[in-house]
């Protein structure tokens, strides 16, 4: 990220970016963030700053695979990923159920990844406490009793669109 100290403004360094051509620098169009002191004009003084988090903890990763000759993958945007965030928040509290645990002491994501002729579907999930506590691993062995609980979870709900019930 591009910051400035002096009043906070912020923006993302894009990949791929060149400052300083056609006289083009950092923060140029952003605006200051904060507007209780409208004397205060600011030049921006941008500093980079590197943001990141080392989180070390369990996980378990389950990959889908869906064949473009059968779905239609050639669009990986809107249906691909609202599928897969929903079979992820299922396979969340799906995990939860199974291994009897709180649904916050467990995480889960997606990502979505092409070779030739498939699109790969993951989803992971991972104990929300840092060096974990072992769920994750433990789901693994009970994938069998998880993908059924995820399968009833999906097929007994009829909800058409975001659903609180499943």
């Amino acid at each position: 990220f591009y910051v400035c100290r002096k009043c906070g403004a912020a923006e993302v360094i894009r990949p791929g970016a060149i400052y300083n051509e056609n006289n083009v620098k950092p923060l140029q169009y952003v605006n200051r963030p904060y507007t209780y002191r409208p004397s205060f004009t600011c030049n921006h003084d941008p500093e980079k700053v590197y943001l990141g988090h080392t989180f070390a903890t369990d996980l378990v990763v389950f990959e889908f695979r869906l064949d473009s000759r059968n779905i239609n993958t050639e669009y990986s945007g809107l249906w691909i990923r609202s599928a897969a965030q929903t079979l992820a928040e299922a396979f969340k509290l799906s995990a939860s159920r199974v291994l009897d645990i709180e649904f916050t002491d467990i995480n889960a994501g997606f990502r979505i990844h092409k070779s030739n002729y498939d699109v790969y579907v993951d989803i992971y999930l991972y104990d929300s406490l840092s060096s974990g506590a072992g769920y994750s691993a433990t789901l693994l062995d009970a994938k069998d009793d998880l993908t059924d609980a995820v399968y009833d979870l999906l097929s007994s709900c009829n909800c058409d669109s975001a659903c609180y019930s499943c």
